[in-house]
């Protein structure tokens, strides 16, 4: 289950994630959980205050991961997580810097 409840309409998931079969529940979640925590942190201007640009790099380079299909989904599922905790530690930076 995602730890935030999505808006009715999700305009920055991927075609991909909302394709997902049944039988990919966690990778679903944590796809959506870190495209939202994201989208979170450019909100928050994150990607133009140098000291958290940083942060939004790594969990943009963990997030191809999770975008890779060619890997198992476990270990999608884990860059997705890493991804996730480097958005929102950007969320937070930037919510610092204001």
């Amino acid at each position: 289950m995602a730890r935030h409840k999505l808006p009715e309409a999700v305009r920055v998931l991927p075609a991909w994630v909302k394709t997902l079969p049944e039988n990919a529940a966690c990778l679903r979640s944590v796809a959506e959980e870190t495209y939202m925590a994201r989208n979170n942190a450019k909100e928050y201007g994150a990607d133009s205050i140098p000291s958290c640009v940083e942060l939004i790099r790594a969990g943009d380079k963990e997030a191809r991961k999770l975008e890779n299909s060619k890997m198992s989904q476990t270990a999608r599922c884990e860059a997705g997580s890493r991804a996730y905790r480097k958005f929102w530690e950007a969320k937070v930076c930037a919510r610092r810097a204001r």
